[in-house]
């Protein structure tokens, strides 16, 4: 439908993990504004955001997130 209508947006199909290979989003703590903030002192922008935020919040909790992904 979304092409058929010629929209120009992506769209996103989403699988949950297991519940056995779940973190808490309680572990996780992002503040938009300080990330948007640090992407501009960094220079980092467009599609460098994203691995940069994966690497960091994989770092921030142990490893968990690269663990759950790569299931």
């Amino acid at each position: 439908a979304n092409m058929k209508l010629k929209l120009g947006t992506g769209i996103l199909i989403v699988v949950p993990i297991p519940k056995e290979h779940s973190t808490s989003g309680s572990f996780i703590c992002i503040n938009d504004n300080f990330y948007g903030i640090f992407f501009r002192e960094q220079n980092i922008e467009g599609s460098a955001e994203t691995p940069f935020l994966l690497s960091r919040v994989n770092h921030l909790i142990g490893g968990a997130s690269l663990a759950s992904s790569i299931l």
